[in-house]
């Protein structure tokens, strides 16, 4: 069983940017947590390049989802 991202506040994945980000590697179940501020959300994708997206992850929120399908993340402004 992973440990929720406040119990273990080591990310395996950080991004500075806003854009879409491919992933690699990524499968099985994982936390996101989306710590962006200022209203910024993250989109998860089953396509590359932040196409076929699926769900939309408010500032401050994180889930745990299986990783498997999912091929990108995309940071939105707010």
């Amino acid at each position: 069983m992973q440990t929720a991202p406040d119990a273990n506040p080591h990310p395996t994945d950080v991004y500075y940017s806003y854009g879409a980000h491919n992933l690699s590697n990524q499968v099985g179940d994982h936390w996101i947590l989306n710590n962006q501020t200022g209203g910024a959300s993250v989109t998860v994708c089953n396509g590359y390049n932040g196409t076929n997206c699926t769900q939309t992850i408010a500032q401050d929120w994180a889930y745990r989802l299986n990783f498997t399908p999912i091929n990108s993340i995309v940071l939105n402004r707010p």
